[in-house]
């Protein structure tokens, strides 16, 4: 679980606040199945948009991961102002051109981490416009958030 403790007092944030667009400099674009484009920002850009928004108050936690042969998978869920939602991340498993011998599961699972929580995070709104979806969340515009010293940032 990845946490960020503070003592801040109660506040406001606007869900349309976590579905705000990212400047065109931050999203990139990777080749997808079936030979579609698609756009994308960073798990790092993801992290600081929902430390900025959130002050830091939210949580991510991984549930479990599976290893097959030839991808990893994360389950997560994240939590925000007590809302959860639950993911999954996936990432093909690297391996040596050649030999095909694996280079280190270590790093496609730090990979599907951050795959998890991008979908975690589109979940709630952030940057599900990449997605093709609607920029706007499926909760309320605005939640009021009962600071309880345990918040969650990465």
């Amino acid at each position: 679980m990845i946490r960020n403790k503070s003592n801040r007092s109660p506040y406001v944030y606007s869900n349309e606040a976590l579905s705000v667009q990212f400047p065109s400099e931050a999203i990139k674009q990777r080749k997808g199945n079936f030979g579609n484009t698609l756009s994308y920002v960073d798990s790092a850009t993801v992290t600081m948009h929902l430390n900025n928004v959130l002050e830091g108050e939210w949580y991510f936690t991984v549930l479990g991961h599976q290893i097959d042969p030839d991808e990893v998978i994360v389950r997560g869920q994240m939590e925000i102002n007590g809302v959860v939602r639950q993911q999954f991340g996936g990432s093909s498993i690297t391996r040596k051109q050649g030999n095909g011998e694996t280079i280190s599961i270590a790093d496609d699972l730090k990979s599907a981490i951050a795959d998890c929580l991008k979908k975690c995070a589109s979940s709630f709104g952030v940057g599900l416009y990449l997605y093709g979806g609607s920029s706007k969340p499926a909760s309320s515009n605005t939640q009021q958030h009962q600071g309880n010293g345990n918040g969650n940032g990465l």
